[in-house]
């Protein structure tokens, strides 16, 4: 069952026993074109941006910054379909480096 979404992008998540997955697809923007595809929809695109967030958070660990805690992550291809799988890991105002534990609302920097 899809979890709410909270934010003004249309992604399809869930969360199933601690494990936080977004579905990799297209999404249309506020004017009604596609994030990705422009004038039409391309799935293909949104799969690779989902695997670029593995290899962007693959460099920022490789960085060695022994404070900062990176939940574990990976890539999941079934059929045709891109899935993200993150772990879940507590955040709170104390614990929040940089980025948001509230959708935005608050940006830590």
């Amino acid at each position: 069952k899809p979890i709410e979404n909270t934010s003004n992008v249309k992604l399809q998540k869930f969360y199933v026993q601690g494990i936080f997955f977004k579905l990799a697809t297209d999404i249309t923007n506020k004017d009604g074109t596609w994030k990705y595809g422009g004038s039409s929809r391309n799935d293909i695109y949104a799969a690779k941006v989902a695997g670029l967030e593995l290899v962007g958070l693959q460099e920022v660990t490789g960085a060695h910054i022994y404070d900062i805690k990176f939940p574990l992550m990976c890539t999941i291809d079934y059929k045709g379909f891109r899935l993200i799988a993150t772990s879940r890991i507590p955040i709170t105002t104390d614990s929040l480096i940089y980025g948001s534990n509230d959708n935005s609302k608050t940006v830590y920097k």
